[in-house]
């Protein structure tokens, strides 16, 4: 995770602000991160039925660890550099979980269907 808080685009927020948080995100979190979320569904395609179902409770938790984990720090106000960078890591950790579960229905689809529906990279 870097230390540094890029810069917000306000007009980029205003047209798409999903679109700008991943942004945000995606610059904040460490190449080891974006490399294993990028190698993900490559991955997935080799795991059977209760390893998918491993990698989809895993994420469960993460998220659930982070949301409890920003809404603390929000409640307790953003006083310090380290709730600031507490919020940070939330916002990376949520964007992962996105990312993964996204991962996740393409694949199950994928096998139910034959045919996978995004098949676009991370951006």
């Amino acid at each position: 995770m870097t230390d540094n808080m890029p810069e917000l685009d306000e007009r980029a927020l205003d047209a798409d602000p999903n679109a700008e948080y991943d942004r945000l995100a995606r610059a904040m979190a460490t190449p080891a991160q974006l490399a294993d979320l990028e190698d993900l569904p490559n991955r997935v395609t080799f795991l059977d039925m209760d390893e998918l179902k491993e990698v989809a409770i895993g994420a469960r938790k993460a998220c659930d660890q982070f949301k409890a984990t920003l809404l603390e720090t929000i409640e307790d106000g953003v006083e310090t550099e380290l709730q600031a960078q507490l919020v940070r890591e939330s916002m990376v950790d949520e964007y992962i979980f996105r990312r993964t579960c996204h991962i996740l229905a393409d694949e199950f689809q994928r096998r139910r269907t034959g045919i996978a529906p995004r098949g676009k990279g991370m951006n």
